[in-house]
């Protein structure tokens, strides 16, 4: 029942990505206009997951899926290993976000509303800042739940929303904290 209940949570969660992303891709709309710059814009705007994710090194004793769903490009790691975590690397585009990066500096008015989109589905979040080792700050978005175990960590880079979810059965450990921030720092968005 408790495996059951983590994974609708992890749909919960990807889809709330998606919600926050607002539809990151649209079905492409004929242009309207022949101006070199402006046709560019528009294909950059209608292609926005025309890239690929890949990582520096796969994190040791883990697999990693790549697919797409949903306006999101997915990493998803697992491993064989008893009492390991499952992560899922996700990539949307927000238009809304787009010009924002957690490493700029935000108000705290534009902070406030990425961190509520971010923890709207969460019940006892409790949110911090952190750096990847490449210093790109993300929020880490912790789960106090007595049901299950899970956590996030988020960072936008100029409307990109970059997520890393991950959770276990049993309680999940500063190992797997650190873990889930070596992947978001070993990923690459190209």
């Amino acid at each position: 029942m408790k495996k059951l209940f983590v994974l609708l949570m992890a749909a919960v969660m990807l889809l709330s990505v998606c919600a926050f992303a607002e539809e990151a891709v649209e079905e492409a709309a004929p242009l309207e206009t022949t101006d070199p710059q402006e046709v560019a814009e528009a294909v950059a705007e209608q292609d926005v997951l025309n890239f690929d994710i890949t990582m520096d090194q796969i994190p040791e004793g883990y697999d990693m899926i790549i697919d797409e769903a949903g306006g999101l490009k997915y990493a998803v790691f697992t491993s064989e290993a008893e009492g390991s975590a499952k992560y899922i690397a996700s990539v949307g585009y927000s238009s809304y976000m787009k010009g924002f990066t957690l490493n700029a500096e935000l108000t705290d008015e534009q902070m406030a509303e990425a961190v509520a989109g971010l923890t709207e589905s969460y019940n006892n979040a409790e949110v911090t800042m952190v750096e990847t080792t490449h210093g790109t700050k993300a929020l880490f978005i912790d789960e106090h739940d007595t049901e299950s175990d899970y956590s996030e960590l988020v960072t936008i880079y100029d409307g990109y929303i970059i997520n890393i979810f991950y959770y276990k059965d049993t309680e999940l450990t500063a190992e797997d904290d650190a873990l889930a921030l070596q992947i978001l720092s070993d990923l690459w968005v190209k």
